[in-house]
């Protein structure tokens, strides 16, 4: 087995002593010590032997053999700390402490000062600071979160983002947790990570890493590398937890895509989704995050494709009527990649008459799918949304009323008549008085609110009405006829 250079070099150098008669004793545990460091099978026992004997060399060595004696007992203490720690054997601990020659609560400390003394750009800097760090974080549980991490620091940050995964009751929230978001501010980011808000895409981006640094490892440990060849003979290097995972994130948003943001309305619990476009309607499942065997991301659905999936779409015929009944294409599309759904729910895009909502909404209803929801995403990436009963009856008289018109609101019930028009707003002209709205429902007493619309408004307007229009504990019903 091939090792470090680095490392071969200081074993080489520690066997070229004074030829002072003091010395002798030095060579002897020096030689003793190089062949246990030198073992392949990486013995615990025979390094722990090999840091007593290398503390008993270092006050009689001189010179350069001294520093390289020093950089290698500190080097080996925090490899069997570094191992131990993964694996979860905390006790061997004890035995390392022992040798080295402090009480076992300041050990990592203790060898961590050691390994701090050398440059990062000295001959041994390099591998002092990949020790250092990855002690650092088998004491502390800190991983770092940015740069290059060599072979030590690889297999800490690997062991906790797995244990992350396999021990949390929310795998997805403690991923994120340590997980760096791979495109901040960019408007457009390359599946799978488009289809989620900030917190998703750290969960994907710590998981990705755990993968990478599993194959950092794997090929080191094939290039004879010692410490990595041991943690893979250990069984360390395991990616069988990663691809067991399916990350269900909370924040898949922006897989709506277009679909008109809103304040409005609170998290929602849907297992599909529909989203109306001018001109097509897109479907699919909720989508959660799986990964391949070399670790690759891709959008799932639970029952069917993911929303998201460039297939999984209806275009809608040019010629549509204004009538509100069922598209049969649409229906038929909905029942093949949505059946056994048990919530759905659904958005639209700006552009859209309110007449193709009440559509969509009877297609999926003739595909025996139960719509549930209107969805909408708000600035953070999360979904948003409220819980509706469509319904083609008549507005109950106990019930408020919310008219949606292409010119404004018009609410009813349970108070006087309230007529809410457009207001023209400088350099934005005319706008939805969604604040009047806001204010109007909040002074009706709590009752049902039923949503009505004219068949040429804008959908969009109507979800973000009904959406201003709720609030928590108020049932909703969308009236897909206009009666």
């Amino acid at each position: 087995m091939s090792h470090s250079p680095a490392l071969v070099a200081a074993l080489a150098l520690l066997a070229i002593a004074p030829r002072a008669h003091a010395q002798d004793d030095v060579l002897h545990t020096m030689g003793f010590a190089r062949a246990a460091l030198a073992s392949d099978d990486f013995e615990p026992a025979a390094r722990v032997r090999a840091i007593e004997a290398l503390g008993r060399a270092i006050p009689n060595a001189r010179g350069p053999h001294a520093d390289e004696a020093r950089f290698l007992r500190a080097v080996a203490a925090a490899d069997l700390l570094v191992l131990a720690r993964s694996g979860g054997d905390w006790g061997a601990w004890t035995a390392i402490a022992s040798a080295w020659g402090c009480a076992p609560e300041e050990l990592a400390g203790s060898v961590m000062s050691e390994l701090s003394r050398y440059d990062r750009a000295s001959r041994f800097g390099a591998i002092a600071l990949d020790a250092w760090t990855a002690l650092r974080g088998a004491r502390d549980g800190l991983p770092p979160r940015g740069g290059d991490a060599h072979v030590r620091a690889q297999l800490v940050v690997f062991r906790q983002l797995v244990e992350a995964a396999e021990d949390a009751r929310d795998p997805a929230a403690a991923l994120a947790a340590v997980g760096v978001d791979p495109c901040p501010g960019r408007s457009a980011c390359p599946p799978p990570y488009d289809r989620y808000g900030p917190r998703g895409r750290r969960a994907i981006a710590a998981a990705r890493r755990a993968f990478e640094y599993a194959s950092d490892l794997s090929a080191a440990a094939e290039r004879g590398e010692p410490f990595a060849a041991a943690a893979v003979e250990r069984g360390l290097v395991d990616t069988r937890p990663l691809r067991a995972l399916r990350l269900a994130l909370d924040d898949w948003g922006p897989a709506l895509a277009a679909a008109e943001a809103t304040a409005g309305g609170g998290p929602v619990d849907v297992d599909a989704v529909v989203v109306i476009g001018p001109r097509a309607v897109r479907f699919g499942w909720v989508p959660e995050v799986a990964f391949d065997e070399a670790g690759r991301p891709h959008a799932r659905g639970e029952g069917g494709p993911a929303l998201g999936e460039p297939d999984a779409s209806f275009a809608m015929p040019a010629d549509l009527q204004r009538v509100a009944v069922a598209v049969d294409g649409l229906a038929l599309a909905l029942r093949d990649a949505l059946g056994g759904a048990t919530s759905v729910g659904v958005a639209v895009e700006p552009g859209v008459e309110a007449h193709v909502l009440s559509r969509a909404i009877y297609s999926a209803m003739a595909a025996d799918l139960p719509v549930r929801a209107l969805l909408a995403s708000d600035a953070s990436g999360a979904p948003r949304g409220i819980e509706i009963h469509p319904s083609d009856a008549a507005r109950a008289p106990e019930s408020v009323g919310l008219y949606v018109r292409a010119g404004g609101f018009t609410v009813v019930g349970r108070g006087p008549i309230v007529s809410i028009p457009r207001v023209r707003a400088p350099a934005r002209g005319w706008r939805f008085d969604y604040g009047t709205l806001r204010d109007t429902a909040a002074a009706r007493p709590s009752a049902p609110v039923v949503v009505s619309y004219m068949t040429v408004a804008d959908a969009a307007t109507v979800v973000r009405a009904a959406m201003t229009a709720w609030r928590p504990g108020v049932e909703v019903t969308l009236q897909l006829r206009r009666l």
